[in-house]
């Protein structure tokens, strides 16, 4: 399924040059490996095309390849700067890479354009969401409902937001209304299982069963309708039918995504490599903007431990965030020893995104529970930052993963209990 990059190009204006044709042909069929492959001679002959830029950006983002589809997209800004499907298609682009403000100010530049752009209030709610900042992304999708009460997204990202915000019976009101106009809304019957309680005979155990009997299911019902039958069945102490559900809805995610722990071994492999690169290289810069890190494995209590320390009014909560992870791309895969220079700039990434955190507060959270690999990098950046590492039982957060449906990629061992186990080990 093509995602709001896409929809947003569909209906611009073509060049009427066969190269142009071509490349809306090959667009619209997405064959998005055969544009790539043609990339180079596209831009070529249409250098200062918008068009041009806007295919490429979208063919790239579809691709995964997430930096040149923002650098074709800030093209297209140049040659036409009050583009709002442009400053929306670059928001979803940094928002993946984890430019969480940067991608922030492509949604607002777009609304400034069209303050009734649904896309640019959607995405601007999502970004809100991952910063924390629950009642500005509930404003935001609220927006979109009014403005279009169908959007495929809003209404359950709505109802996240509600989640986040202890709002559950409007959050229940909400996905009831969806479940009765499709009973086989996935999203709306694992979100409305979070937050149910279950007792023998409960209604939308039924509803459940029946969706997960209709035909021609797809990979999302089947995941989520059976992680949602697990945390019914677990309510009501049928632990064995409960845990044959989460293996059903892990077992199939899984072979969808094709995981293999053996590549993630060798990431840990090196990491051992690195671990002494705070006893070689240490930086000591004055910080305007100090960081708490606090990090373990997922469902290790990192949110908790946040909101208690949030609560001290000189502490801002950043939630995850992902540039140290995103800029330790920097180090070569087969580095024994990280370089000062590399060292340099993965420190400089990480502070700029500090600077543009909307507070003035001087000490900031981050809460990215996978920042444990990177504890020795840490410790040479930034030397006299705390580090709250956060442990629980090895089965207790070990299950927990695996009860829990995590799309995020960085999480995809939580599928297997045998990819757990080795990942928890690593």
């Amino acid at each position: 399924m093509m995602n709001n990059e896409t929809n947003s190009f569909i209906g611009m204006t073509m060049n009427k040059k066969t190269h142009i044709d071509q490349l809306r042909m090959l667009f619209h069929k997405q064959q998005f490996q055969m544009i790539e492959k043609q990339a180079d001679q596209f831009k070529k002959n249409n250098p200062k095309s918008f068009d041009m830029m806007t295919i490429l950006g979208v063919t790239f983002s579809q691709l995964g390849k997430l930096e040149k589809a923002m650098l074709h997209f800030e093209q297209a800004l140049h040659v036409k700067p009050d583009s709002p499907q442009s400053h929306n298609n670059l928001g979803n682009s940094q928002r993946k890479l984890g430019l969480l403000h940067k991608s922030l100010c492509s949604y607002e530049e777009a609304l400034k354009i069209n303050p009734e752009y649904t896309e640019a209030l959607n995405g601007r709610g999502g970004v809100l969401m991952d910063l924390g900042q629950i009642d500005d992304a509930i404003n935001s999708y609220q927006k979109v409902m009014t403005l279009a009460p169908d959007h495929p997204e809003a209404p359950v990202n709505l109802v996240y937001a509600y989640i986040a915000n202890g709002d559950f019976d409007l959050a229940k009101e909400m996905l009831e209304d969806l479940l009765a106009k499709n009973p086989r809304h996935a999203d709306a019957h694992h979100q409305f299982s979070r937050i149910h309680r279950y007792h023998k005979g409960d209604p939308h155990l039924e509803a459940m069963e029946q969706a997960l009997k209709a035909p021609n299911r797809s990979l999302k019902e089947t995941v989520l309708i059976h992680h949602a039958l697990g945390k019914a069945h677990a309510d009501l102490k049928n632990h064995k039918t409960a845990f044959d559900h989460w293996t059903k809805a892990n077992h199939t995610f899984k072979s969808s995504i094709g995981y293999e722990f053996q590549k993630v071994q060798k990431v840990f492999d090196n990491i051992k490599k690195w671990e002494d690169v705070a006893s070689h290289h240490r930086f000591d810069a004055p910080l305007d903007k100090r960081p708490i890190f606090i990090l373990g494995m997922p469902r290790s209590g990192t949110s908790l431990v946040e909101q208690i320390l949030s609560g001290h009014s000189k502490v801002y909560a950043a939630g995850e965030l992902e540039s140290l992870g995103r800029n330790t791309r920097l180090i070569p895969f087969s580095a024994k020893r990280i370089s000062k220079s590399i060292l340099k700039q993965i420190s400089q990434g990480y502070i700029e995104e500090l600077r543009y955190l909307p507070t003035d507060k001087t000490l900031i959270t981050d809460k990215m529970p996978l920042n444990f690999r990177w504890i020795g990098i840490i410790r040479a950046i930034f030397p006299e930052a705390p580090i709250l590492h956060l442990k629980r039982h090895p089965m207790a957060v070990c299950f927990s993963n695996f009860r829990n449906f995590f799309r995020a990629e960085g999480v995809s061992y939580s599928h297997d209990l045998m990819d757990i186990g080795r990942f928890y080990l690593a």
